[in-house]
């Protein structure tokens, strides 16, 4: 199932999403629908004791991506998967990494909130999800592919879910709160 066109990330917004997720010594970041490999070869390239994986269903970005990686001497640090991410579990991902469309961020968000661990971080790019609010969203200003007829850059936004803040601290508060209204 194709979960959106190709449309590569800004860099400034690459590396937004980085600064938010906050890579870890020996963490491994997946990118789910990683096109020509941007925000997996920009993470190995500022983080260099991370590994990063991306999934990406286009035979021939997939293609691209890889001598990218090659060019870039990131063999052994960066691999890229010619798959649909939903043949593959995502329970080993420390960071995940999305820019899809709305359709493909609901077609994959029972996915990611089920299978990510508790200390993951899940970040994306100008969309968010339905059944869950970011803990953080932050805007920035760059150029995009949509809008290279501008002779400005337009605004994007990346979100980041904390798991351990959905799937704690929420139902947490939730069972508190459900424990005060029966004390009343």
């Amino acid at each position: 199932m194709k979960l959106a066109p190709y449309v590569g990330s800004p860099c400034r917004v690459i590396h937004k999403m980085l600064d938010l997720a906050k890579p870890q010594y020996g963490e491994l970041l997946v990118d789910v629908g990683s096109g020509k490999g941007n925000v997996v070869i920009e993470a190995a390239k500022k983080h260099p004791t991370i590994k990063c994986l991306g999934y990406e269903i286009n035979p021939d970005l997939v293609r691209e991506s890889k001598n990218r990686v090659c060019t870039n001497g990131l063999e052994g640090r960066v691999e890229i998967i010619e798959g649909n991410v939903f043949d593959y579990g995502l329970g080993d991902a420390d960071i995940v990494t999305v820019y899809l469309s709305t359709r493909g961020m609901r077609a994959i968000e029972d996915k990611v909130f089920t299978e990510l661990g508790i200390n993951a971080r899940l970040v994306s790019h100008d969309y968010g999800f339905e059944k869950h609010s970011p803990n953080k969203l932050r805007p920035v200003s760059a150029r995009s592919a949509f809008s290279s007829w501008l002779p400005f850059p337009v605004l994007h936004y990346v979100e980041i879910y904390w798991m351990n803040d959905i799937k704690i601290r929420k139902p947490l508060q939730e069972t508190i709160r459900e424990f005060l209204k029966r004390s009343d």
